[in-house]
């Protein structure tokens, strides 16, 4: 997910808007494709990615791009299961 969000949207992953986007999408996809709770199991995933390198930013930055990171499946199709 994060080689398709550099190399389709030019993401630069050391800002942490974008690094929270891609984190989002990829935990989204990966990680939390199957979850109950999938939300909460998407933004407890990417806080934890995203603050690697944006400690005290992080849950701002998955806050701000949470909504539209989870609409975008790119480059997968939308599926009944991803919302």
């Amino acid at each position: 997910m994060h080689i398709y969000d550099v190399r389709v949207y030019n993401l630069d992953l050391q800002q942490c808007q974008n690094l929270a986007y891609s984190e989002v999408r990829a935990a989204h996809q990966a990680e939390c494709h199957n979850s109950w709770l999938k939300d909460f199991c998407v933004k407890q995933k990417a806080i934890a990615a995203t603050q690697n390198l944006f400690s005290s930013e992080a849950r701002e930055c998955i806050a701000k791009v949470f909504e539209k990171a989870m609409a975008d499946t790119t480059p997968f199709p939308p599926s009944d299961s991803s919302k």
